[in-house]
């Protein structure tokens, strides 16, 4: 079951996308085809890194103890856990997408 953070989101992210598109398709010159053209290619060239982020993921969940997990980057892990989570962050494949 999601969360209602999680649901909120994806409905602002939705309105958004429709919003900017409709925006783009009142522009009158093509707009909103190309950025639509955009935003397939930039599916195609990121979903090879969410699919296997995705898998490790899983198998961290799987293989690590959540115990463990926490105690590395919980609520009380302090400076500790916010430099390990900038970590992993910053490994990701995902991280330079988020940013850009």
């Amino acid at each position: 079951m999601h969360s209602k953070g999680f649901v909120f989101a994806t409905v602002l992210l939705g309105f958004m996308a429709v919003v900017l598109t409709t925006l783009a398709y009142f522009r009158g010159d093509g707009a909103h085809i190309e950025g639509l053209k955009s935003a397939f290619r930039l599916t195609l060239n990121i979903l090879p890194l969410i699919f296997f982020a995705m898998i490790i993921g899983g198998m961290i969940q799987i293989l690590i103890p959540k115990d463990l997990i926490m105690n590395w980057i919980g609520s009380g892990s302090g400076i500790r856990g916010v430099v390990i989570g900038s970590l992993a962050g910053g490994i990701t494949p995902g991280a330079p997408y988020v940013s850009y």
